[in-house]
């Protein structure tokens, strides 16, 4: 197996200078495990276990708050252990279909900087935020918004994703802030999803089937749990690990 630094600089880490474990092979904002919020649950990660998932198809993740500097110092701080309990999450979540969260950077936009956008009332703010922003970087920029004001969604993505940074559609709104970390996390996870190329497992309707209830893909209307409803299968899987966004292992 290859060791923890070869490994970040594969996945495009500078490793000329101090080394956090946590923060960039985890990529966790505040350099620590997350607590779940489930207080009979104690959250893990494990070194070797990420070490050898990069070794498969992975993507990087650019999490990119939109006005939390407008938020309490207290709602900062909770929206911050939303963010890192979504990376966890995600990286839980996509494992299953054997596709790796890899490098996972940090960015934020101030509430004046957004030009209003840190409160989405449409999906046409939402496609004016992404294609206002962009990192320059081989990542999927995941925007993470205060508010959305607009009820008709609470996260949105192109299906799928473009491949090339300033084309119109190569960003996607993983939530807001004042969502539960299960519905947060969860949100991001399904977004993403839809950036790689996954469409609803459904039509109108809710699906009728169990399984169909608890995959990733199932809208949150029909979802049984934001904890739970979070499988995806061998065909959704291949479909990810597909598309251009994904890199090769290293």
């Amino acid at each position: 197996m290859k060791s923890v630094k070869t490994t970040l600089n594969c996945i495009g880490v500078n490793t000329n200078r101090n080394i956090s474990v946590l923060g960039d092979l985890f990529g966790f904002l505040q350099h620590r495990v997350p607590t779940d919020p489930d207080p009979s649950v104690k959250a893990s990660v494990s070194v070797q276990a990420q070490l050898r998932a990069m070794v498969g198809r992975h993507i990087h993740l650019n999490m990119i708050t939109v006005g939390f500097d407008a938020l309490s110092a207290s709602d900062q701080q909770t929206a911050a252990n939303k963010v890192d309990y979504a990376v966890y999450r995600t990286r839980n979540i996509f494992a299953q279909a054997a596709l790796g969260v890899g490098r996972v950077e940090h960015y934020v936009i101030s509430a004046a900087q957004s030009n209003g956008r840190d409160d989405l009332g449409s999906e046409g703010e939402a496609d004016d935020l992404s294609d206002e922003w962009s990192v320059p970087n081989n990542g999927i920029d995941v925007f993470l918004v205060r508010n959305i004001s607009d009820s008709d969604y609470i996260g949105i993505s192109p299906v799928p994703g473009d491949c090339d940074k300033g084309d119109k559609d190569d960003g996607l709104i993983g939530g807001e802030s004042n969502l539960g970390f299960e519905s947060f996390s969860r949100t991001v996870a399904h977004e993403l999803g839809h950036f790689l190329d996954l469409s609803h497992n459904h039509g109108d309707s809710c699906p009728t089937t169990t399984d169909g209830q608890n995959n990733l893909m199932a809208q949150c209307r029909c979802a049984l749990s934001a904890r739970t409803s979070v499988q995806l299968t061998s065909s959704q899987g291949s479909t990810m690990r597909g598309r251009c966004q994904v890199h090769d292992g290293c």
